[in-house]
């Protein structure tokens, strides 16, 4: 039996994961970043290596406490982690600010270092491209610890050097100004008692629905969900307001039950 061809191109890690590198303070909110500030941090790419790279959000801490009152046993999900290591390649010049190798090291040579860092995984952008306005990127607050040498034979001089986390950090935000309002898809939305219905919404353009927060106005007409559901629940009109929690900014969609 023939395989049906894929309609789809997968797109290549190689050159579209970028990583910068900054002081702590690089960043003035890290769920709102301005590309100014994450072009004025250092773009490390060059001096990253694929080998023992494991840096980035990792599964939550789990809870598991039933009460007394659960039939069963279930998982809550507890802090959040991230964190992991970043190789990178020696420098053969350790005094060339204008050499990314010789960039990493200085930033990350001294344990107990305060620093950011943001990566940028956003389709087929290169990393030889700037940040800019729209961009999805994750961004971090790590501390320097240890490292360890990986010396062998032919091999590039690389070093491991641990990121432990801080417990400052954003994943997938968006790139952009802190006034950027949540954009739904439509202002006014017609549902019938007992449907429910998404309200997709985009910040700069791009797809931020789930980290937005909707509240209605009458939770008795129209019910609001997490990733923008609304339920109808009974005959009349109701105003949801959606939020973008890390800005403030907001916008209203008119909503009718019938």
């Amino acid at each position: 039996m023939a395989l049906a061809p894929l309609d789809f191109i997968k797109t290549k890690s190689d050159q579209r994961v970028t990583v910068a590198f900054g002081p702590a303070n690089a960043v003035a909110n890290v769920n709102a970043p301005k590309a100014a500030e994450l072009n004025a941090m250092f773009n490390v790419s060059p001096a990253l290596s694929w080998q023992d790279w494991d840096f980035g959000i990792q599964a939550s801490e789990t809870v598991n406490e039933p009460s007394f009152a659960d039939a069963a046993n279930f998982t809550e999900a507890g802090a959040a982690q991230y964190g992991g290591s970043a190789s990178m390649f020696y420098p053969k010049n350790y005094d060339d600010a204008s050499n990314a190798l010789s960039l990493a090291y200085d930033l990350t040579d001294t344990p107990w270092t305060l620093m950011l860092v943001a990566i940028r995984i956003d389709g087929d952008k290169k990393n030889s491209t700037p940040f800019v306005d729209g961009d999805y990127v994750h961004v971090f607050l790590v501390m320097t610890d240890g490292e360890a040498n990986s010396i062998q034979g032919a091999d590039a001089l690389r070093r491991t050097v641990s990121l432990l986390q801080q417990s400052v950090f954003a994943v997938y935000t968006i790139v952009g100004s802190l006034a950027a309002l949540p954009v739904p898809a439509a202002t006014t939305l017609a549902v019938t008692a007992g449907a429910s219905k998404r309200i997709p919404v985009k910040v700069l353009g791009r797809e931020f629905t789930n980290a937005c927060e909707f509240t209605s106005s009458a939770p008795a007409i129209a019910k609001a969900g997490r990733g923008g559901i609304i339920t109808g629940v009974a005959a009349g009109t109701a105003s949801v307001t959606i939020t973008n929690p890390y800005t403030g900014t907001q916008a209203t969609v008119a909503v009718t039950v019938s």
